[in-house]
């Protein structure tokens, strides 16, 4: 298995999370509307809203696949708190960071991933994500539009 990333702040990035003081389970009806215009805009079948914690990332929300959690180290979103901008993975069965993963081995049998940093005061406390069975790319267009969506998220 390949090290998990851990990012410079990720001290910083977990207590902002705590300080939010989040009821993860009590979020779906709040993000499901713009989990599902994530998904029609990436041309998508899944998006989920995912926070992220030293050993759980959290699905706050989501359209087309119903999960909770899963941990961490066996999520695509833990490589987007590396970043300031999306991440995409045409094809999970191609990148052998993914290609054992049970989503992509078993159903749903994800092949796509894009994901945008859920942002704030510096820190990435999570993902939007959007998810396909088929390999794909997105546009810039579609990028900036997803980028959006995921500030609206914060901004909620």
């Amino acid at each position: 298995m390949l090290n998990a990333p851990i990012p410079e702040n990720e001290m910083n990035r977990v207590m902002t999370l705590t300080d939010f003081d989040i009821d993860y389970t009590n979020h779906q009806d709040t993000f499901k509307d713009l989990a599902k215009l994530a998904a029609k805009v990436a041309g998508t079948e899944i998006s989920l809203v995912n926070l992220l914690d030293t050993y759980t990332q959290w699905t706050i929300s989501h359209h087309g696949m119903e999960i909770d959690q899963m941990p961490r180290e066996e999520s695509v979103c833990q490589y987007v708190l590396m970043g300031t901008e999306g991440f995409e993975v045409p094809d999970l069965s191609n990148d052998d960071r993914f290609k054992d993963k049970f989503y992509v081995t078993d159903e749903p049998n994800l092949r796509y991933y894009y994901g945008v940093p859920l942002k704030t005061n510096g820190d990435t406390l999570g993902a939007l994500s959007v998810l396909d069975n088929q390999a794909k790319n997105i546009t810039p267009e579609k990028a900036e539009l997803l980028k959006i969506i995921a500030d609206e998220i914060v901004n909620r």
